[in-house]
């Protein structure tokens, strides 16, 4: 063993008058110390972690002189006396003795007790100890004599003479034995030098001490009663010498015989020095004393052994010796004395010295434990600290308590009122009791797997117990309590709710209908007695339903994620039950999830789906299976099992089925096979029924009920009957008979593994159909199709066709059908009537109108091509927001795109072709169309006929094909371009900025009042630039450039970008024009020679065209060298050799 410390010293008082400290401990777990301080005496409380309470508390201040003596203390009430001997007036020797009493808060419960006012001549101090509940004795030398007082608050009861008269006693001490029986020791100085005792019994009516029990060679002694392994008083004793240099303490049997005696120290106690013993539980003592000379060398320091009675002293581990002195301040002059000791009530021993260095009273605390402790708390706010071994077990009662465990496997039972327990290492068990408690588990080696356990086994009621979050907890012995690092709980005897946290926990159930909640970690989860629900959260947990009658049931409803369990083989288990296992447990629930649960093979299960598409297999034996909310699939096996569906679309399933079964959702009784017979389906409530059946691989017959079903009938040629209601019938592989009801029933091809070929006009499907060959059809108005390409065909009736994935066709034949395509690129065949339900982002779809067809409200939403096959009337096709293709027919039509980047074709026709927003392209095809591009970047194309094309906002491009098309483009309107293949004249107040003519053949191309760009070809090809600054490109060809209008030399200037003097020539107006002499368009009229000139400027009066060559700048001037200024008209390329012959008057 060794000794340690368990806090750090501290000084509680200081100042040059502090000393006579003696300490006392408390029965909440504290102690209080007592010193002098000059003429004043103060005490101050501690609580059992060494925390002061409260502030030092003034016993006794007045002129007098007083010296501390004792203090004792009852281990009940708290209460404890502070007895001190006082000088009296201005008498030298004369004393007088008095007893204050103080609850355990520290408050004064009486006036004084004057013991005694008898002049004491070389007075000693008194000493204490408890006499019973609230009562003292106190004894004290009166020079020659000692007395023994028996007294409480309300005064002195009884007076002994211990010693009626004896030379030089001193150094007075008593202790209690038990049953009343007290033992005084004192000293004879002088020349006998000895320490003596005597035993009183207070029992007696006349009391009579004994003769000296023992008579011991030394100067000062201290007197203890030895205590067993739970505290009691043995009646033995020991007896505590200090002789010159030496300590010995002395062991007595209660019959006051010698046993043993021990060596404390022989090394070298001088005057001054001091001795202090104190009997700690289980019989060992505790002893501890100041020695001047001491290794390592030091002034006077304090030391502390433990001395096992038990043990002889030739034993090396009869005393052990504490590894360095106690006062670990840094040393000074002057000697640390005056220790004095005492055991707390949870077994560690507080200490107190007076060290002068410092002028202080030092305190500190030591453990001295060696095995486990058993503390039973009192009514009072207590605080108690276990030891580093297992079984620790600090009970706290009444008060708001705090009990630490410290290491090792402890039980802290909390009681009454508001306690804090901290479990500290190992495997801690806690009860709180009543009161709102705080649980703190404390850390645990990482690879300990230890569990810190709550209890609530004694509730009188219920408890919601939350370990997660720092929730508050309810009802019962659980309101207000509060854990951290706590893994295991224990229920009451009533209904529980206990939730885990992220460790591993272990949560008990006890009776009662409990809910258990494990969440993340490997839990263990056991209901105990009663009907219980356990959910373990994530991690491998271990769930056990308990023994009893009850019925227990594992849930995973609290995860969104699907589960896995396979009660045949957990190992099998997927999501929040991977690894998780089962034993006791009657029922099942799975997650709000898609789930998959498989059942036990020959034990009978429960199982709820919950929320999610679940899959619910039992066994062999009668099971109860119920899909909840979700699109669920139960599947029985054998036995008569009972089916419920829940919300949603659930199947009763025997696709395992070894044989070929009968199953009637309608008829229930009359189900046949191994696999259905027995079953029944829940019915009497829509919301729970089971709305549809699959089959096995055999020749099953599926029959449905009253309401909407799907009958799913597998491999097999089988027999498919609806019952009433709107239902799906689906054969599966095999040639299948499908019999509808009298409502609106489908043939479903969803499963097929590929395209198939269906026609509802033909009593059965020939080969070569997929999976449809071989099957039949009767009372079929609807067919779905496959996830791959098919081609499905109505009948004369109106029928509902849907082709789900895959590019597919739709023909609903005669009647007013609806047809929905789905996912892929379909093609509709519609006719009048028909419907097509075609969603945005399904795929590129396209119409065909194979007859006369009216189109109206959002047929076609969502169509991006439509076709007009065959048709006689005018139709209005209009598109979606998406991109479109319409295709008109041979007669008028309107074709509408809205939004999307839309083509429209009107084919033949006087059509009307509306692009909408986007970027569109309209061709008109043959007859007079008229196109409108509105918002977006459009092509307009009117083909043949007299067009008529306005592109609206947006950078629009026209092509024209007449010579009497138009195009409109309002100013402001984008960035125009015309292709013209005819002549094209764009007249006043279009904005076309560019103008290119296409072909072989020369045209004649007119601007606007705008600023245009024109483009010739290869022709020869006439260009009419018109009022604005023109950008005019003649290209390969003889190219006529014409100036028609008036020329201004700001807005009005054209650049020439191409003119060859060789081919090229400049046809200038005369109406604009003048002096230039006559001509006409028809037949235009060269210059004459002296009207141009290359300069400039003009050179003389005849010259009318200025050509300066090194700008390039072309100059019409009206007078030439008259006042009149010459007007640019034109940029040519620099350096042209231009001649007059370039130019003609029209």
């Amino acid at each position: 063993m060794t000794l340690k410390f368990w806090n750090t010293e501290s000084n509680l008082a200081t100042g040059s008058g502090v000393d006579r400290e003696i300490v006392a401990s408390l029965p909440n777990g504290g102690y209080v110390v007592v010193w002098r301080d000059t003429k004043k005496i103060y005490f101050q409380r501690y609580d059992g972690l060494g925390t002061k309470v409260g502030g030092p508390t003034i016993v006794a201040e007045d002129a007098r002189d007083h010296n501390i003596a004792d203090i004792a203390v009852d281990p009940v009430s708290g209460e404890f006396a502070i007895s001190w001997n006082s000088s009296q007036g201005d008498a030298p020797g004369s004393f007088a003795i008095t007893t204050r009493f103080f609850d355990l808060n520290g408050n004064a419960l009486a006036t004084d007790n004057l013991a005694s006012e008898l002049s004491i001549d070389n007075a000693d101090a008194p000493a204490m100890a408890r006499n019973g509940n609230n009562s003292y004795v106190t004894v004290f030398d009166r020079g020659s004599a000692i007395s023994l007082f028996v007294h409480n608050r309300d005064g002195v009861q009884r007076a002994f003479s211990v010693v009626p008269n004896e030379v030089g006693v001193g150094n007075v001490d008593v202790t209690e034995l038990g049953g009343g029986k007290f033992l005084v020791s004192y000293a004879i100085g002088g020349g006998t030098n000895s320490v003596r005792a005597k035993l009183i019994d207070l029992n007696a009516t006349n009391p009579v001490p004994t003769a000296n029990k023992l008579i011991i060679t030394g100067s000062d002694a201290d007197v203890i009663a030895l205590k067993d392994a739970n505290g009691q008083l043995t009646g033995s004793y020991a007896v505590t010498v200090q002789n010159a240099e030496s300590i010995r303490t002395y062991i007595y049997h209660a019959n006051g015989t010698l046993d043993k005696s021990f060596t404390v120290s022989n090394e070298g106690m001088k005057e001054g020095d001091y001795v202090h013993a104190v009997a700690l539980t289980g019989g060992r003592i505790a002893v501890i004393y100041s020695a001047t000379v001491q290794t390592p060398a030091d002034n006077g320091d304090i030391f502390l052994k433990i001395i096992d009675p038990s043990l002889p002293e030739s034993d090396p581990a009869s005393i052990v010796t504490f590894p360095t002195r106690i006062n670990r301040g840094s040393t000074g002059q002057g000697q640390q004395y005056t220790p004095t000791i005492t055991e707390m009530k949870d077994g560690r021993v507080s200490l107190s010295w007076y060290d002068p260095s410092k002028n202080s009273i030092a305190h500190t605390i030591v453990d001295p434990r060696i095995v486990k402790v058993t503390v039973d708390g009192s009514a009072f706010d207590d605080i108690y600290v276990g030891t580093e071994y297992d079984g620790d077990e600090l009970r706290g009662n009444g008060g708001d308590d705090k009990l630490y465990g410290g290491d090792g496997d402890d039980n802290l039972i909390g009681g009454a009122d508001d306690d804090l327990l901290v479990g500290g290492a190992g495997n801690d068990f806690f009860e709180g009791g009543m009161g709102a408690d705080r649980f703190f588990g404390g850390a645990d080696p990482a690879d300990a797997g230890t569990k810190d356990k709550v209890t609530y086994y004694r509730s009188t009621a219920g408890v919601q117990v939350y370990l997660h979050n720092g929730k508050a907890s309810t009802g019962g012995e659980a309101e207000g309590d509060s854990f951290s690092g706590i893994e295991a709980v224990d229920g009451s005897e009533h209904a529980d709710l206990i939730e885990g946290n992220g460790a591993a926990n272990t949560l008990w159930g006890n009776h009662g209908d409990d809910l258990l909640k494990g969440f993340d970690g490997d839990d263990t989860l056991n209901g105990g007695n009663g009907s219980d629900t356990l959910y373990g959260g994530l991690g491998s947990d271990v769930f056990e339903g308990g023994n009893d009658t009850g019925w227990d049931t594992v849930t995973y409803e609290f995860t969104n994620a699907g589960v896995v369990i396979d009660l045949t083989n957990t190992d099998n288990n997927q999501g929040e039950a991977r690894g998780d296992s089962y034993s006791g447990i009657e029922a099942f629930i799975g997650s709000q999830g898609h789930d998959t649960i498989r059942g036990y093979a020959d034990e009978v299960n429960s199982f709820l789906g919950k929320a999610g598409n679940d899959s619910l297999v039992g066994g062999n034996l009668a099971d109860a299976l119920s899909g909840d909310a979700g699109n669920d699939i139960l599947q029985g096996g054998l036995g008569a099992d009972n089916l419920v569906g829940g919300e949603g679309a659930d199947f009763a399933s025997y696709a395992d089925a070894t044989g070929p079964v009968r199953a009637d959702l309608h008829d229930a009784a009359s189900n046949t096979g191994a696999y259905a017979q027995g079953d029944t389906y829940f019915s009497d409530d829509p919301a729970l029924i089971i709305e549809g059946l699959i089959g096995s691989n055999f020749d099953d017959t599926l029959v449905g009920s009253e309401f909407d079903t799907t009958l799913i009938g597998g491999a097999g040629n089988d027999q498919l009957r609806a019952f009433d209601g709107n239902n799906i019938l689906q054969g599966g592989l095999g040639e299948d008979q499908l019999v509808g009801g009298l409502a609106f029933d489908f043939a479903s091809y969803a499963s097929a593994t590929a395209g198939v070929t269906v026609n509802l006009g033909l009593a059965v499907q020939p080969a070569g159909t997929g999976e449809a060959a071989g099957d039949s059809f009767t009372s079929i108005e609807g067919l779905i199709g496959s996830a791959f390409g098919d081609s499905l065909t109505g009948n004369g009736v109106a029928n509902h066709l849907k082709g789900e994935g895959g590019n597919d066709g739709l023909n609903g034949g005669a009647g007013a059908d609806r047809l929905e395509g789905g996912i892929g690129s379909d093609t509709y065949y519609v006719t009048a009537g028909d419907r097509i339900v075609e969603h945005a982002g399904q795929g590129t779809d396209t119409v065909v109108i194979t007859s006369d067809f009216v189109v109206t409200g959002n047929d076609f939403a969502n169509i991006e091509n439509i076709i007009l096959d065959v048709s006689t009337l005018n139709n209005t096709l209009t598109g979606s927001e998406t991109d479109n293709v319409l295709n008109g027919n041979d007669t008028g039509n309107r074709l509408e795109g809205l939004g999307g980047n839309d083509t429209l074709y009107g084919l033949g026709g006087n059509d009307g072709l509306f692009g909408g927003a986007g970027d569109d392209a309209l061709f008109g095809g043959a007859g007079i169309d008229a196109l409108f591009g509105d918002a977006g970047n459009d092509i307009l194309d009117g083909g043949t006929g007299i067009d008529a094309m306005n592109g609206g906002v947006g950078n629009d491009v026209y092509y024209v094909n007449d010579a009497g098309d138009s195009v409109v483009e309002a100013a402001g309107g984008g960035i125009d371009t015309v292709y013209a293949s005819v002549n094209f004249n764009m007249g006043a107040g279009t904005e076309v900025e560019y103008l290119y003519a296409t072909g072989a053949a020369g045209l004649i191309l007119t601007g606007s009042n705008f600023a245009n760009t024109i483009i010739g070809n290869a022709g020869a090809n006439k260009i009419y630039g018109g009022l604005g600054n023109d950008f005019l490109t003649g290209g390969a060809g003889k190219d006529i450039f014409v100036f028609d209008t008036k020329p201004n030399k700001s807005t009005n200037v054209d650049r020439i970008m191409d003119f060859n003097v060789r081919d090229d020539s400049f046809h200038l107006d005369n109406k604009y024009f003048t002096k230039l002499g006559s001509g006409t368009a028809s037949k235009p009229k060269k210059f004459n020679s002296d009207m141009f000139v290359i300069n400039n400027k003009a050179k003389d009066r005849e010259d009318r065209v200025v050509y300066d060559k090194k700008t390039g700048a072309l100059y019409y001037d009206q007078d030439g060298t008259g006042s009149k200024a010459q007007i640019k008209i034109a940029t040519l390329n620099k350096n042209l050799k231009l001649t007059y012959s370039d130019f003609f008057v029209i």
